[in-house]
């Protein structure tokens, strides 16, 4: 995979999906670490897009990377995006620009940005009884 096909596959998820679900299989594990249940869409996403699951979820980070770094004309649009990382406990905060759009600034929770690129793909397998 190429990196251009890493950084249109990260475009188009920031653009199609809210950070609530770019982060919907993201589970955080009890030694700090986190992993990326993988469904049958994630799946498809990768063959569709020729990535490797660890790729997808590189992807996945660099859409919210986007997300973060993105400029939104209210502070509604931008809180969306905190209140989705507020539950990994990443704070967020907004800064109002002259022409009255908002950039947002991470005030706590660095580490844990750092832990969810790390995050392992682990394929959600479903047992039929």
């Amino acid at each position: 995979m190429s990196e251009q096909t890493m950084q249109e596959f990260a475009e188009t998820c920031a653009d199609q999906n809210s950070t609530d679900e770019l982060l919907e299989g993201l589970e955080p594990l009890s030694d700090g670490s986190f992993r990326y249940l993988m469904n049958e869409a994630s799946l498809l996403d990768c063959i569709e897009w020729d990535l490797t699951p660890r790729e997808w979820v590189g992807g996945l980070n660099l859409a919210v990377l986007r997300q973060l770094t993105g400029t939104y004309a209210d502070w509604k649009s931008a809180e969306v995006i905190a209140r989705a990382l507020a539950r990994f406990g990443i704070e967020i905060d907004g800064e109002e620009a002259k022409d009255s759009t908002y950039t947002l600034i991470v005030t706590r929770g660095m580490k844990v940005l750092r832990k969810m690129a790390e995050a392992v793909p682990t394929v959600d397998v479903q047992q039929e009884n």
